[in-house]
């Protein structure tokens, strides 16, 4: 149906948005390991403390955070309640009806979470690694395949 389809291609512009944030993660990422004070003394955490303020500070300022003010994206700055949900979830893929479900699905996360803004689709885990394929094989090989 047109929701199924829309839900698919919903999860697959989502996946892509998170492929392209890819390489500001990654270089956000280099040197955010900070550790925890060596003690629970107040003059450790006072010295941590204000090794991590300037820590912080030295990152935030190498970040930037351009991307989020791609048109193709400012709808994610609003969007606080995102379930996710495997392809295989019984509220979302009926097995023995051969059918998605997104009506049923929609209306237990409604009634769990008073409505949400999105759905992240995970179509490969927990399956990916388990064999060869890639994501996109799992993908191809998803009830109704890639239509």
């Amino acid at each position: 149906s047109s929701s199924d389809r829309y839900c698919l291609a919903s999860a697959m512009l989502q996946s892509c948005l998170l492929l392209s944030l890819l390489p500001l993660l990654a270089s956000a990422a280099n040197g955010q390991q900070y550790y925890a004070p060596v003690d629970q003394s107040a003059a450790s955490f006072s010295s941590w403390y204000q090794d991590y303020l300037e820590w912080k500070s030295t990152n935030s300022a190498a970040l930037s955070l351009s991307n989020y003010d791609l048109d193709a994206v400012k709808t994610y700055r609003t969007n606080f309640v995102q379930p996710q949900v495997m392809m295989h979830d019984k509220f979302l893929y009926d097995r023995e009806a051969d059918e998605y479900t997104v009506d049923k699905f929609l209306q237990d996360v409604t009634s769990r979470y008073g409505g949400v803004d999105s759905v992240l689709i995970w179509p490969t885990y927990p399956n990916i690694g388990v064999d060869d394929r890639n994501q996109y094989d799992m993908h191809s090989s998803l009830p109704g395949g890639l239509k």
